[in-house]
């Protein structure tokens, strides 16, 4: 997988909202298509799925986005919350 870029984004519009953590894999050029990887309960933004989402994206020149949900992996929150 080429370039990858993390940022720290807010999970809402909302002065103490948490910070999801996401991984931006840019195209080499402008991309007429953004996937966008949800993981499920438990998971995160950086495991074998995503990575080979990312890099079957890249192999068609897509942009790629990977986030971890609230309370996961990299990303602000306690998983009891969102219960």
């Amino acid at each position: 997988i080429g370039a990858m870029e993390t940022r720290f984004l807010p999970a809402r519009p909302a002065a103490q909202a948490p910070l999801l953590a996401v991984d931006l894999h840019p195209a080499e050029r402008p991309a007429p298509v953004v996937w966008i990887f949800v993981h499920g309960f438990g998971s995160r933004r950086d495991g074998d799925k995503a990575r080979a989402l990312a890099a079957a994206a890249e192999r068609r020149g897509y942009l790629c986005a990977a986030f971890d949900q609230q309370g996961h992996g990299d990303s602000q929150g306690d998983l009891a919350e969102l219960t």
